[in-house]
């Protein structure tokens, strides 16, 4: 195969590292160690980590999902509890580690969902796994969580939510 260069194998592991330091450089300023979530309001910034969430109220959501393989079990905060909302209608910006953004209206979320997981069948989500946060609704619940609409909200390697004036 003309064009096609194999390198030995301990070049192989050298280019792999390398390759990920470029990628960990790569993301946006400040989100390489992404452990935290940011929320910000016309107020300020809080940030939350897992141990943070860990110990506000739980919620905790079976359901199969279009992006994993059978039943999942989530383990979050509800957004509402992380949120400090206008009296009125308003929307919050999710955004990704990889500035993935989405709009989410206020009336998407109930007292109840969607969550922000934290874990997934029991274990910490690492950043290849979705995590460290994803916004998940019971999907399982009736069609109204089954839509193009409500799954482009469940946006995972969740690290900032703004709520929009």
């Amino acid at each position: 195969m003309a064009g096609i260069i194999r390198l030995p194998a301990f070049c192989r592991d050298i280019a792999s590292r390398v390759l990920a330091c470029v990628a960990v450089l790569l993301l946006p300023a400040g989100m390489a160690g992404a452990t935290e979530l940011v929320i910000a309001t016309s107020a300020g910034e809080i940030s939350y980590d897992r141990d943070a969430l860990r110990e506000m109220q739980t919620t905790e959501i079976t359901t199969n999902t279009p992006w994993t393989d059978g039943e999942q079990v989530f383990l979050g905060v509800p957004l509402s509890l992380l949120i400090d909302a206008p009296d009125d209608a308003f929307e919050m910006e999710m955004r990704a580690i990889n500035d993935y953004v989405v709009v989410v209206p206020s009336d998407a979320v109930s007292e109840e969902y969607p969550i922000v997981a934290f874990e997934q069948n029991g274990e910490p989500m690492s950043l290849r796994d979705k995590g460290p946060f994803w916004l998940i609704y019971p999907f399982d619940d009736g069609p109204e969580y089954q839509t193009e609409t409500m799954y482009s909200r469940s946006i995972w390697q969740l690290v900032k939510i703004t709520v929009l004036d």
